[in-house]
């Protein structure tokens, strides 16, 4: 890796995000992808630079389809931009590919129904799909849904156990994450 982008994660990593952000742009504007996802994030989510979605999803858009941290990005950016169709349609996608943060903005979407029509069992699918790869936001919610028993889904013991059972693991992989890009537990 790149010196410079050491010094870049190192700037990011203690809140130094205006200096991280040029170091960044630069290697991005030279193709660096992992640049192009970190400018994407940071211009979504207007860390150490103005917020702007639209040079976000240019940022994502550079990756092409074979990068889904960046088609998530793209997701994300579409949400912000409440186009809600083309932020479905590509979370569609990746869920069908596996991908656990998708899991849980699919889960969301059909729990709360937003732009999509409240179904809870397919929340709790989507949830539960989520779970089985470890992703944190998606145990959590998988564990409150059966424990709380919207839309007449509840089994209070089952949620329980996989609620104490996803927090013994997050535990795990928060210990073993330490220091590291934590991006993907949301």
């Amino acid at each position: 890796m790149n010196e410079n982008i050491g010094l870049a994660n190192k700037l990011y990593n203690n809140g130094h995000y205006s200096k991280a952000f040029n170091i960044y742009l630069n290697h991005a504007l030279k193709g660096n992808s992992h640049c192009c996802r970190f400018v994407g994030w940071m211009y979504l989510s207007g860390m150490g630079v103005d917020r702007d979605v639209e040079k976000a999803l240019c940022f994502f858009s550079k990756e092409g389809d074979e990068d889904l941290e960046a088609r998530f990005g793209k997701a994300k950016a579409y949400m912000v931009k409440n186009s809600m169709s083309k932020a479905i349609n590509i979370l569609s996608d990746l869920s069908r590919l596996d991908y656990p943060p998708a899991h849980y903005w699919m889960g969301k979407l059909y729990l709360e129904g937003l732009s999509v029509e409240r179904n809870v069992e397919k929340s709790l699918r989507f949830y539960s799909m989520g779970a089985r790869r470890n992703h944190l936001p998606s145990c959590r919610e998988e564990a409150f849904l059966l424990i709380k028993g919207n839309g007449g889904i509840r089994n209070i013991p089952l949620g329980f156990y996989k609620y104490f059972k996803n927090f013994r693991n997050a535990v795990g992989i928060l210990i073993f994450n330490k220091g590291g890009d934590n991006r993907m537990l949301v």
